[in-house]
């Protein structure tokens, strides 16, 4: 134990202090780099003593979004928080019950993954639409496989699931190599990040240029885009971001970012900004209309050709919406859409009926 060495000396009024006593050890940074539900009071706790740089990420999202962080008294304010961090901006916490305090080069990651019917509720959402938090982040949607995610067994399909492990694999040790790398810190304050430059080459900024202008032109009144500016306005720098982070998996010591990388980073968000699109451009859908799709699609798969009719769908139909009252409203609500049609088939299944139906073949 090194011994502690101070010199006495004494001063008006005979008091007595010391000097060149030695300054107490910092507490140690807490590693933690992982925040599934976390309220914004407690990101900015980890953040007085732990690892600079962290993600929030949840396979369920929805404990998120109906969590405290996101309740109608703090949803603003956790939103603005995160903007913030997307933004790279100091973040000053002034309350009475704790320290002042200026967060400064502290980074973000986030990444939520939410069921359809909690992300029809959150896209939305007008305030968080206006705040701008749902446009700082990359949305998709892609189709369900449900249905088709046969098991199938051969030479060939074991060939093709071992080469996928072996990508896996390779992918997972590389995250792991740059996870375990120390970033760069400031001399004066170990839990500040001080992070490099990583420029464009030239080829990549002209092809970001070219990304950003037609993306511009495309809000335009009237254009493809004009509905979500707020998506739009970001798309540039959402591409040269991603670009770094291909940039950075690849060589985390390259100085520029390659032409390679900003191909596939254009694509990308541009894909991502067309899923934004179509998923404003459904807005948020009824449970009518969700249960009037789903008739509809096994409708189309069991009685494509056949007429049916509400005691036929009551008995066979999906399990799901399979009550008389039910069948009969989305029965009017198909019939008002002209996805069905009154039928004069006097059978179904073999039964006599007096009210058939028939699907609407375009």
């Amino acid at each position: 134990t090194q011994s502690r060495q101070a010199v006495k000396a004494s001063v008006d009024g005979g008091e007595v202090v010391e000097r060149n006593a030695l300054v107490p050890p910092s507490p140690p940074v807490i590693p933690r780099k992982l925040l599934s539900d976390p309220t914004y009071e407690g990101v900015l706790r980890h953040l007085e003593t732990g690892d600079p740089s962290v993600a929030l990420l949840a396979d369920e999202g929805a404990q998120f979004f109906g969590g405290p962080a996101m309740g109608r008294e703090n949803q603003l304010k956790t939103a603005a928080g995160l903007s913030k961090f997307w933004d790279a901006a100091p973040i000053n916490r002034t309350r009475a019950g704790s320290e002042q305090m200026t967060f400064r080069n502290r980074r973000m990651a986030l990444h939520l993954m939410i069921q359809p019917g909690v992300a029809e509720s959150v896209l939305g959402d007008d305030a968080l639409l206006d705040q701008g938090l749902l446009c700082r982040t990359l949305i998709a949607h892609p189709p369900s496989r449900i249905g088709q995610r046969l098991i199938e067994v051969s030479p060939e399909e074991a060939e093709r699931r071992a080469l996928a492990q072996a990508e896996l694999a390779a992918f997972q040790l590389r995250i792991a190599a740059l996870l375990r790398i120390h970033g760069p810190r400031q001399d004066f304050a170990p839990l500040e990040l001080n992070p490099r430059v990583l420029h464009l080459s030239q080829d990549a900024r002209a092809l970001l240029v070219q990304f950003a202008n037609a993306i511009e032109q495309q809000q335009a009144a009237g254009g493809n885009l004009s509905h979500i500016t707020g998506f739009a306005l970001k798309a540039a720098e959402q591409a040269a971001r991603v670009a770094g982070v291909l940039t950075a998996l690849q060589d985390h010591e390259a100085e520029s970012v390659s032409l390679d990388a900003m191909q596939s980073s254009v694509s990308m968000v541009g894909w991502h900004l067309t899923e934004a699109q179509r998923l404003l451009d459904n807005g948020e859908v009824s449970k009518d209309m969700r249960d009037a799709q789903c008739l509809l699609d096994w409708l189309r798969l069991h009685r494509s050709d056949v007429p049916f009719n509400r005691r036929d769908l009551t008995r066979n139909g999906p399990s799901k919406i399979r009550g008389t009252d039910r069948i009969k409203k989305l029965l009017s609500v198909l019939e008002e859409h002209r996805h069905v049609r009154r039928s004069s088939a006097a059978q179904v299944n073999g039964t006599r009926t007096s009210e058939a139906y028939e699907l609407c073949h375009v």
